[in-house]
């Protein structure tokens, strides 16, 4: 079953990622979220993931950062690859950083940069403060914006808005 899955994956869904269509790039990134494992067990398959996927950070369109960062994350946990990160990191996390600003539920953006974090936390230490006040202006943005939820009384929102933050 796992070969074929590969297989499948191999011929199917790693094509897509190069594909000029953002909606098969969006849902090449979701199959490999779903079947990280699968992918964490081929290195070739999943360094050429993780390279595409650092790439898809950048995308115009802001589905694919999202599947992207969330396929990137679940892979990166099955199977790192320092030197495909290593040298990137700073930028990843610059990009994450941007990508939780303009999504509302960035729960799974702050999963990415924690499993980065963990990951290259010495690697960091020259980019640590300029991070620590981007996640701090986007913390207090959260706040700011759970507050004008609460002062409306959607309570049900406002709990969401709590939980990212």
């Amino acid at each position: 079953m796992i070969t074929e899955t590969q297989g499948y994956l191999v011929h199917h869904v790693y094509p897509e990622l190069k594909s000029p269509h953002p909606i098969l790039r969006y849902q090449a990134y979701q199959l490999i979220d779903l079947y990280a494992d699968i992918v964490g067990q081929n290195d070739e398959a999943s360094r050429s993931v993780m390279a595409l996927g650092i790439e898809a950070l950048h995308e115009p369109d802001i589905l694919v950062r999202c599947a992207a960062a969330q396929a990137l994350n679940s892979v990166a946990k099955e199977i790192m690859h320092p030197d495909i990160f290593a040298p990137k990191v700073t930028q990843i996390m610059r990009d994450l950083i941007d990508l939780a600003s303009k999504v509302q539920d960035s729960a799974f953006v702050a999963e990415a940069i924690e499993t980065m974090v963990e990951a290259f936390s010495s690697s960091m230490e020259p980019i640590a403060l300029e991070l620590m006040q981007q996640l701090m202006q986007l913390f207090l943005k959260n706040v700011h914006e759970a507050m004008e939820i609460v002062a409306a009384d959607e309570e049900e929102s406002a709990f969401g808005f709590a939980e990212t933050a």
